[in-house]
């Protein structure tokens, strides 16, 4: 049979082409004789990799219920399909595709086995040439080819996906996925062909997870954190790697080999780390985590508040007498000069909305690409509610609240935090003049005229953690037995 491959142009990369080569009717085709679609100037294939852990016809019965129910077999089960598959595989695959795809959607079929094989848009993050979506377009060309070719031939579609996404363990794009999945056939082989398990299930596999992406000011600390990583057995090594810097950069991570690593950002833009991890039998594939660094905000102080020689008035910033004394002083520079524009915040600042969240549910800062609580004036989060500090979740403690707010999935999140001293010291408007609530009040309302709470200990006791107080912009250390207002960022 022949591909029309025109009809997929549009999906026609270099891993669509290797994991979705074209099908062959009636028995089985060998790998050499499977017809691909040409290959597009400036793409390269990935090479073949012998990677696969399993092989034969009880393989090919393990990989095809795999990718149709994301069980393992049970033995029972595996001895009459490992039969099957071994008389005719693509019949046999075709033959599973009826029993069990629940839906006969070609794009719902095609979402199902790729999320069975593991991929999916968090585990295939990468973009091509174009910006497009390497998963979108894989997902994209597997519903074409299920339409294409028919209920016939779907079988033998997801046959040939699940062999040579086996192989693909060194591919740039899917090898982490290849690698994850070729030790959930291992541990599916090991459960379906013990004659103790005679049902099927769902057996777990060691695979990394390298945590959510993180948002922090330039100079700052971020965290990586691995702890929702899972082990097939036994206990975890971690293995930290910093993938890709800004360049100028010379960050390095500190804690490379434990489950929570730390890496001090030094210039502006975006930083990737990887995590693989290892149960001391099975290493899991690379999962990656992203992270900004953005630029710190301008003081907010306007062009209309610098100082003039032998003055201690507030005064014009472009007259001559501020000229004279320092032509370089804060109302003079910055972002509130280069960008002003009020339209979007005070000058200086930059806010917009979260999709439809009003700004007492959430608000986005634009330079930092963080994502600040709201404050409600009454209830569970108004500004006038106070916390301690300890951070072992006793009630009325900073770290309960957090809990609180993360359960509750506050715009839609789950991963709320306090925020550390420069990012919350960030939100700060020094134009303002105390008691006031030193910040731009139209984006962050019902900001409380005081010290609010960050996650930064203060290293000269373990018993005091830094605040930044918002009746006049002082960032001081507080015991952490005294109850503070909190704001929560993500």
């Amino acid at each position: 049979m022949t591909m029309d491959w025109p009809m997929l142009q549009r999906a026609a990369l270099a891993a669509v082409a290797t994991l979705l080569c074209s099908c062959g009717g009636g028995g089985e085709t060998p790998y050499s004789a499977l017809q691909a679609p040409p290959a597009q100037a400036g793409v390269v294939r990935p090479t073949m990799q012998a990677a696969a852990k399993v092989t034969g016809n009880v393989a090919t019965a393990i990989q095809v219920f795999q990718a149709l129910t994301g069980q393992a077999p049970g033995n029972l089960t595996l001895l009459a399909y490992t039969t099957q598959a071994g008389t005719d595989a693509p019949a046999f695959a075709s033959a599973l595709v009826s029993s069990y795809a629940k839906t006969s959607s070609d794009t719902s079929l095609a979402l199902m086995v790729l999320n069975n094989l593991g991929i999916t848009a968090s585990s295939v993050p990468a973009v091509n040439a174009q910006g497009q979506s390497e998963y979108a377009l894989l997902l994209d060309a597997l519903g074409q080819l299920f339409a294409y070719y028919g209920p016939a031939l779907r079988g033998q579609i997801i046959l040939n996906a699940t062999r040579l996404l086996a192989n693909l363990e060194s591919d740039a794009t899917y090898g982490a996925v290849a690698i994850n999945y070729n030790n959930q056939t291992w541990l599916n082989y090991n459960y379906a062909t013990n004659a103790a398990n005679q049902s099927v299930a769902v057996v777990p596999v060691t695979t990394a997870n390298a945590g959510t992406a993180q948002s922090v000011l330039s100079g700052a600390s971020a965290t990586l954190d691995a702890s929702a990583s899972v082990a097939a057995s036994g206990s975890l090594s971690y293995t930290w790697t910093l993938t890709s810097r800004p360049t100028g950069s010379s960050a390095v991570l500190s804690n490379a080999s434990a489950v929570k690593a730390s890496l001090v950002t030094d210039v502006v833009g975006s930083y990737v780390a990887s995590v693989v991890v290892s149960d001391g039998t099975l290493t899991s594939g690379a999962a990656s985590v992203s992270i900004t660094a953005a630029q710190v905000h301008d003081t907010g102080v306007s062009a209309s508040q610098c100082y003039g020689s032998g003055s201690n008035t507030l005064a014009s910033c472009t007259g001559s007498a501020a000229l004279a004394l320092n032509s370089a002083q804060d109302g003079m520079v910055g972002r509130d000069v280069s960008s002003a524009s009020s339209s979007d915040g005070k000058l200086g600042f930059s806010f917009s909305a979260v999709g439809s969240y009003a700004s007492t549910e959430c608000v986005k800062d634009n330079l930092t690409g963080l994502v600040w609580e709201g404050k409600t004036a009454t209830g569970d989060r108004a500004s006038s509610n106070s916390y301690t500090n300890y951070g072992d979740s006793r009630s009325a403690d900073a770290s309960a609240y957090v809990t609180t707010v993360n359960a509750a999935k506050l715009c839609g999140y789950s991963n709320w935090r306090l925020p550390t001293r420069d990012e919350l010291q960030a939100l700060v408007d020094y134009s303002v003049a105390s008691p006031e609530p030193t910040v731009d009040a139209t984006w962050l309302p019902n900001t409380g005229v005081s010290a609010y709470w960050t996650s930064s200990p203060y290293l000269g006791s373990s018993a005091k953690a830094w605040s930044v107080n918002f009746a006049n912009g002082f960032v001081s250390n507080n015991a952490r037995s005294g109850k503070l207002l909190l704001r929560l960022v993500r």
